[in-house]
């Protein structure tokens, strides 16, 4: 499944969402993603996007932890930020899911078993899981 088929289904299962904080880094694999995702965006009128790829990952978690109600996090992936500091994606997933008090969803299965209180297979799958227990 895509990223923009990712980003319909996370949309559909929070349908009141308003506003998407899409994390993403600098480097270019990252940046194909967001691309991804900024094409997926049009057909969502009604949300509205942020993408954080232009900041650094204390900046990132910061405005993470800020979201208000009617958001939701997409973590697409982030490599590098543009500070030029390279991260592990399973240890950015774990520190999303501690700031957050809105959804957060991923691209990779591997990041459901790093604290991400909901995710998406990469096989296809919607996969959900709050804080401690699979819905």
């Amino acid at each position: 499944m895509t990223s923009p088929a990712r980003l319909d289904n996370a949309l559909k299962l929070v349908p009141g969402t308003k506003r998407v904080y899409v994390v993403s880094g600098a480097h270019k694999i990252d940046k194909w993603l967001e691309d991804q995702a900024r094409l997926a965006s049009k057909k969502w009128e009604r949300v509205e996007f942020l993408y954080l790829s232009h900041m650094t990952i204390e900046d990132i978690l910061a405005t993470v932890s800020k979201a208000p109600p009617g958001s939701v996090i997409l973590y697409l992936a982030l490599t590098q930020d543009v500070a030029g500091k390279s991260h592990t994606g399973l240890g950015l997933a774990h520190d999303l899911s501690q700031v957050s008090t809105v959804p957060v969803f991923g691209l990779f299965e591997s990041a459901l078993d790093t604290g991400l209180p909901e995710g998406l297979s990469s096989a296809g799958t919607l996969l959900v899981k709050e804080r401690d227990s699979w819905l």
